[in-house]
């Protein structure tokens, strides 16, 4: 049962949720802070209506508020979450010990995203050959670390399965800033070698929903969200590198 009390506020079953996607506010045990803004939620809320969600794999558990979310809202078989933060979190630990949340919820920390033989070992360990149905990575949101996990993960999704990267654009959000103010630029904005998001991932995909159409079915861009569509094609889940889906004509709008 979801119930929205206002647009930063979120009830499923007994579980709050506060919305922040700007604030680090403190999680405790049945009142979860989400980084997420409603519209973004609601794009979950609309995946949750697609049939046969019962396994997923979540990139960047944060406080534990969008696992908790995701389990409480898909009802997954099995929802597998990593994290490069070591410390395990105390509010889901305890979210994990109500019900059956135990035996669903399984969260990994410590785990770089794009470790891709520790990713692949938690896969084989917690799902063996079964195809994964949903993707989220919430996590890095740096263009090497994302590619690599998407490298990883999407050849294991079913054929119709969704992949979602959110926050794509957050280095050109800080352009948009620093032309409205240049003084905001700091270490982390547009430009800087050693911190650039997946923008080109994301015209990649582009490029390969035109290409190879059997690989990207279908794509959805929108502002800080993207979800892939996993078309029919059989695809090397050791070798398989999304870069070389775009075809010729791709490959030069790419150079």
């Amino acid at each position: 049962m979801v119930s929205w009390i206002d647009d930063k506020n979120l009830e499923i079953d007994d579980t709050r949720f506060i919305l922040e996607p700007m604030a680090r506010m403190p999680t405790t045990a049945g009142l979860f802070v989400l980084r997420k803004t409603r519209w973004m939620t609601e794009q979950y809320l609309a995946l949750a209506a697609e049939p046969g969600l019962a396994n997923i794999f979540e990139l960047g558990i944060d406080q534990g508020g969008s696992t908790a979310l995701f389990a409480l809202l898909f009802r997954p078989r099995r929802l597998v979450a990593i994290d490069i933060d070591p410390e395990p979190k105390d509010a889901l630990a305890q979210f994990t010990l109500v019900g059956n949340n135990g035996e669903r919820v399984s969260p990994h920390y410590g785990i770089d995203q794009a470790d891709r033989a520790t990713v692949e070992a938690i896969l084989e360990r917690e799902f063996g050959s079964e195809p994964l149905d949903l993707v989220i990575d919430d996590a890095s949101h740096q263009a090497r670390e994302t590619t690599a996990s998407f490298n990883t993960l999407f050849p294991r999704l079913r054929p119709g399965g969704s992949y979602v990267i959110e926050d794509w654009e957050w280095d050109h959000a800080y352009e948009r800033a620093f032309r409205a103010d240049p003084e905001l630029l700091d270490s982390r904005s547009t430009g800087t070698q050693s911190s650039v998001g997946p923008s080109r991932l994301v015209l990649e995909l582009a490029l390969a929903s035109g290409s190879s159409p059997e690989t990207v079915a279908e794509l959805t861009i929108r502002h800080g969200f993207v979800i892939v569509r996993r078309g029919p094609a059989s695809l090397d889940t050791e070798g398989f590198d999304i870069s070389s889906c775009s075809g010729e004509i791709g490959r030069r709008v790419l150079r």
